[in-house]
C-alpha cells in the first residue's frame, strides 16, 4: 500500500465489513444505530484512499427486527435465502477427475474455494468461529482473512486473494435482491463491491 496509515485503514475496513454478515448481536446493532457511524465509516474509506458516500443510519427499528431481517435474507426458514458462502455461487470443483454427479454444479458447500480457504486458515493458524465451522468460505471469514493477508502478507498475496475469492459478490447481491432482503444488506453489499474493486486497483498500482 502507499503508506502504513492507508494500509491500516483498509485492514480495519475489512474487519468491520466482516461484522455486517455475522448473525447480529446487540453490540453491533447499537453500533450501526449510532449517529456517528457514517462519519467513522467515511474516515476509514477515505483513509484507505477510497471515496464512497456512506448511507447507514439507524437502518432497523429494533434489535429484534435486525435479527429477523438477517435470518430472512441469509438463513431462510420456510423460504429461499441468499446464502453468504462462496462455494454456493461457483462450480463445486474444477477437478476433471471428480466423479460425483454434482461435481460441475453450483449450490453446494465445501467446494474448491472452501478447501483453499481452509488450507490458508491452517497455514496462518487462524480459527473459524464455531458457528461457521462447516463453512470456511463464509463471507465473514473471507473478509477477515483478506484483512489478515493485507496486514501480514505481501500486496501480491492480498491482490490474488481478492481476485480469487470475491468474484461472486455481484451474484450474491442479486440473490439478496431476489429474496427481497432488507435494504441495509443490499446497500452493505453494494459498498463491499466498491471496496473490493478499489482494493484491487490500489494493490495493482502499488505492485507496479
Amino acid at each position: 500500500m502507499q503508506n502504513n496509515m492507508q494500509k491500516q485503514a483498509m485492514v480495519e475496513m475489512f474487519q468491520l465489513l466482516a461484522e455486517f454478515y455475522k448473525y447480529p448481536n446487540r453490540e453491533f446493532y447499537e453500533y450501526i444505530s449510532e449517529e456517528n457511524i457514517q462519519e467513522e465509516l467515511k474516515q476509514l474509506v477515505n483513509g484507505a484512499g477510497m471515496d464512497f458516500a456512506i448511507q447507514i443510519y439507524k437502518p432497523f427499528a429494533s434489535f429484534d427486527e435486525m435479527r429477523i431481517e438477517y435470518t430472512r435474507a441469509f438463513i431462510g426458514i420456510d423460504k429461499p435465502a441468499a446464502t453468504p458462502v462462496e462455494s454456493i455461487y461457483k462450480v463445486w470443483t474444477t477437478d476433471e477427475t471428480a466423479t460425483m454427479a454434482f461435481a460441475k454444479s453450483k449450490g453446494y458447500l465445501m467446494g474448491d474455494s472452501a478447501l483453499h480457504v481452509q488450507h490458508l486458515l491452517e497455514k496462518f493458524q487462524l480459527e473459524i468461529p464455531e458457528e461457521l465451522g462447516k463453512k470456511p468460505d463464509h463471507i465473514s471469514v473471507l473478509l477477515e482473512l483478506q484483512s489478515y493477508i493485507l496486514e501480514h502478507e505481501s500486496d501480491e498475496a492480498a491482490l490474488q486473494f481478492a481476485k480469487d475469492h470475491f468474484d461472486w459478490i455481484r451474484d450474491f447481491k442479486q440473490e439478496i435482491e431476489k429474496v427481497e432482503g432488507h435494504e441495509f444488506y443490499i446497500y452493505t453489499t453494494e459498498l463491499l463491491i466498491d471496496v473490493i474493486e478499489e482494493t484491487k486497483v490500489l494493490l495493482t498500482k502499488n505492485i507496479k
